[in-house]
């Protein structure tokens, strides 16, 4: 299967590759250089595991004040439910 590289350096990956590794947008991919063989591999996180984006900003009941590891440990954990649950 032929892809083109685009003016910005960007590759499609087809829509049946796509659909058949379950790759939706956002995913990661880890570029590996073998020789002069490129492979993509895609990025796999623990089941549940957020990235730093998806987070960031909850902890801004802090942003003035010292936290204790525990209080900010407990507001991720809130956080994260709170995504899980869609709310």
């Amino acid at each position: 299967m032929r892809v083109r590289l685009s003016s910005k350096g960007q590759l499609v990956i087809p829509s049946v590759v796509r659909r058949r590794h379950g790759f939706v947008r956002g995913t990661e991919f880890e570029l590996v250089e073998e020789g002069d063989v490129l492979v993509l591999r895609p990025v796999r996180r623990r089941p549940g595991a957020k990235r730093v984006e998806e987070v960031f900003g909850c902890l801004g009941e802090f942003a003035h004040e010292r936290a204790s590891p525990e209080a900010m440990d407990r507001a991720l954990r809130a956080h994260i439910r709170r995504g899980w649950r869609g709310t």
